[in-house]
């Protein structure tokens, strides 16, 4: 006990002395900048690309949904499933809404395309995706209040934008219908944009237009069913405001336990098992691409900062072979007044671990409030080649711990290399020496 406290004392002395060679102190300062650097680069990328990760899922299950529900050939009873699925689910599912898609051919200004048409039903759409608070104009409108005739439209800003089409334009539109074994017939209806959305996807905002499904089933007699549905799940029980401190320090267990990627992908298991004759694919499984090159981008920066942090932390082996050195003496001294080379290693390691904790802290600190500034305030822009407008920034506390955690852990076996030198070491030719 009494050698523990010596080395406490010790290592602080040795740290804070101002009498030190002008070269070790260099070293010390460059080994505490380049463990914070390393540290605080690889916490800054994880923030990122975590940020990128988040965003960009949160953009795309929110247009498609956390779940579709398929039935290859088939058309699907939204009531019947919907209602199934709640019963078993409870309050795990947020929202429920089925949708059918055809297309339409549409003309204006004497140009002809062809337009993709998803008949929805506006109410259970505005619970299970983002469409609704993706409408531009009119402001704050509802898709209820929107699609509430047989011939409104809601269609994507590139579209109305390319074709000169603003609210309350006319649409001329022709719809395919069976004109015999060899021939395609085209009934010719008037549509009128109700709205505009804007999703910032192309191929949405270019492509794709909605309607009520009265309206597609009207257009379309042999649209009975719905070719998918669309499942929203509730956000995890730790998302929810904490009321209490317990509370909160439970919500930030569980969130770091468990994680929200594997509470949806337990809600998504527990749906292919209620519905196994059904094709049920996660919003992952339908951007399969995109999930792997976000995924493979945040492996690549962690790997290369890991290996800046890495060389950082090796830092502390110049830095403790030198305090040996310069400190041949005192270690002599030391043991020639009985510490044992146990608490001498213990007191280097001490000297070392310190400044690897503080540089790490100091790191991870300046990383936090730099993506806390870069979420906050999003002064970054991107171009529009990215899913997103702004660099986003995702601030989660696992990624500190193990952040920390791991360059700790390196600063440790790195301390551990230079004291090996403590095997051989010799009092007796220590004062010979001197």
């Amino acid at each position: 006990m009494k050698q523990n406290v010596a080395s406490h004392l010790l290592a602080s002395a040795y740290l804070s002395s101002t009498r030190a060679p002008r070269a070790l102190q260099t070293i010390k300062l460059l080994c505490y900048i380049g463990i914070a650097i390393g540290s605080g680069a690889l916490m800054l990328a994880l923030i990122i690309t975590q940020g990128f990760e988040r965003d960009v899922s949160l953009k795309m299950k929110g247009i498609s949904s956390d779940v579709v529900i398929e039935s290859p050939g088939n058309q699907l009873e939204t009531e019947q499933i919907g209602s199934y699925i709640r019963e078993h689910l409870g309050s795990a599912v947020h929202g429920i809404s089925g949708s059918s898609v055809r297309h339409l051919i549409v003309t204006h200004n004497d140009q002809s395309r062809v337009l993709f048409v998803r008949g929805i039903d506006p109410i259970n759409e505005a619970q299970t995706t983002t469409l609704e608070q993706k409408i531009t104009t009119p402001q704050k409108a509802t898709l209820a209040s929107l699609l509430n005739s047989e011939s409104a439209i809601v269609v994507g800003k590139q579209f109305a934008a390319q074709n000169n089409l603003w609210l309350g334009s006319e649409l001329t539109v022709y719809v395919p219908q069976e004109g015999g074994k060899s021939k395609i017939a085209l009934e010719k209806k008037t549509m009128h944009i109700a709205g505009i959305f804007h999703l910032g996807l192309e191929d949405y905002d270019m492509n794709i237009a909605y309607c009520s499904t009265p309206a597609l089933k009207k257009m379309y007699e042999q649209c009975r069913g719905a070719d998918q549905i669309a499942v929203t799940f509730a956000p995890p029980p730790w998302e929810r405001p904490a009321l209490s401190i317990s509370a909160w320090l439970k919500n930030n267990w569980n969130r770091l336990r468990i994680g929200n990627d594997l509470y949806y992908a337990a809600q998504v298991r527990r749906l292919h098992s209620l519905l196994p004759g059904l094709c049920v694919r996660g919003w992952r499984e339908l951007y399969p691409d995109l999930v792997a090159s976000l995924q493979l981008e945040k492996y690549a920066m962690s790997i290369a900062l890991g290996l800046i942090a890495l060389v950082a932390s090796m830092l502390i082996i110049c830095l403790l072979f030198m305090f040996l050195q310069y400190k041949q003496q005192d270690i002599a001294i030391l043991q020639t007044l009985g510490m044992s080379r146990r608490a001498i290693a213990a007191l280097f390691t001490r000297i070392g671990m310190t400044i690897v904790a503080q540089a790490v802290g100091t790191g991870i600190g300046i990383a936090w409030t730099l993506g806390w500034f870069i979420d906050t305030y999003k002064p970054i822009t991107l171009p529009d080649i990215y899913y997103i407008a702004y660099l986003p920034a995702a601030l989660e506390p696992i990624h500190a711990l193990v952040v920390a955690g791991g360059t700790l852990l390196l600063g440790l076996i790195a301390c551990q290399l230079p004291l090996q030198q403590l095997k051989q070491f010799s009092v007796v030719q220590v004062l010979r020496g001197n």
